[in-house]
């Protein structure tokens, strides 16, 4: 089974994040880390890109989330924490949806188009026939 990996632009940033803290407290170790992105493997990241990726999903600070799920500050406890953090981030975390506003009503196109002045085509004129009006005139 291919590992979980974060989908694009979700974020659990202004989410609820006690659902994280549920999992931490009372799921066992994880076999297979979910990843940030597809070609890199949480076990290869080094602490400090642990921290700064579980901030930048979340927008909250590691340790007191760890503090709320009783474990220590350990390397392991952040790959876990990183680990449903990316999990609940693709349940939750999509981004909001753009609310679609109707642009122009039938009403108003109609409103318009009865104030708009037509504009006039110029005609197209030869060069010998420009010449011949500028000599009359």
């Amino acid at each position: 089974m291919p590992p979980v990996v974060l989908k694009r632009r979700h974020s659990l940033k202004g989410k609820n994040i006690i659902p994280i803290v549920r999992k931490m407290k009372t799921t066992g170790r994880v076999t297979s880390f979910a990843r940030m992105k597809s070609n890199i493997c949480m076990e290869d990241m080094p602490r400090g890109e642990l921290i700064s990726a579980f901030r930048e999903l979340t927008g909250e600070d590691e340790k007191e989330i760890l503090e709320m799920a009783q474990k220590e500050a350990t390397e392991a406890n952040l790959r876990h924490l990183l680990h449903y953090a990316i999990i609940q981030a693709n349940e939750v975390g999509q981004p909001a949806a753009q609310t679609l506003q109707r642009l122009e009503t039938e009403d108003t196109v109609n409103e318009d188009r009865e104030d708009e002045v037509p504009q006039t085509k110029k005609a197209k004129v030869s060069p010998t026939a420009s010449a011949t009006t500028t000599q009359t005139t």
